[in-house]
């Protein structure tokens, strides 16, 4: 009698077991997905924050001007000349904070007008630049940001601000919201906010600044 050789299946358990470990595996890797690309988002954020604070840096050392004028620039201020063409071009540059309209702060760029003007100081019983002036008039606007990414602070950040003079780039600091500034180098001051991506308070989703 001839016999019939019949081929064995996946029982329906069997089957179940299969599609469970393959949706755990799935819900890992999109997990995982998830957390690095919030981790990339955020460190972006970090790196454009830095680079827009380098660039009011570059700009009060370099402004609007050629290179071949830098060295006429330089003599001109230490005579205490401010010519024309130079009133603008050359300008201060600077960042400081206000209240985001959710939570937190943003960051504001502002560039205001300079002096090369000789003043007396009769504090200190020297002749020195004019500077930075007219702070109430300057430019502003908000700088580049991600709207998932939050600029948080123990502190109110809007008494902060800080300035590049030119033609070195010197860099001052405000405390009482852009009343007064002072050397940096003289400021026990440290800005310090936090960037926090979306509403998470796990620390593996926030970056502190030091600015």
């Amino acid at each position: 009698m001839e016999q019939k050789n019949y081929t064995r299946g996946f029982t329906l358990i069997e089957l179940m077991v299969v599609i469970a470990i393959i949706s755990i595996l799935a819900l890992w890797a999109v997990r995982g997905y998830s957390q690095y690309r919030r981790l990339a988002l955020l460190d972006l954020y970090v790196d454009s924050i830095e680079s827009q604070v380098y660039e009011q840096r570059d700009k009060a050392l370099f402004g609007t001007v050629n290179g071949d004028k830098v060295d006429s620039i330089l003599s001109e201020l230490n005579e205490g000349v401010m010519n024309e063409g130079m009133s603008e071009s050359t300008r201060c540059y600077g960042f400081g904070f206000v209240e985001d309209a959710e939570e937190g702060f943003d960051m504001v760029l502002f560039d205001q007008e300079f002096s090369g003007k000789k003043v007396w100081n009769e504090f200190l019983g020297v002749w020195e630049q004019e500077g930075c002036v007219n702070f109430e008039e300057r430019n502003e606007m908000v700088a580049e940001a991600d709207p998932s990414v939050y600029l948080l602070s123990d502190e109110d950040l809007t008494r902060y601000a800080v300035r590049f003079l030119p033609p070195d780039g010197e860099a001052q600091i405000s405390i009482d919201g852009g009343l007064g500034f002072v050397p940096r180098e003289e400021s026990r001051e440290i800005i310090e906010p936090i960037l926090r991506f979306g509403s998470s308070n796990e620390e593996i989703y926030q970056r502190k600044l030091e600015l």
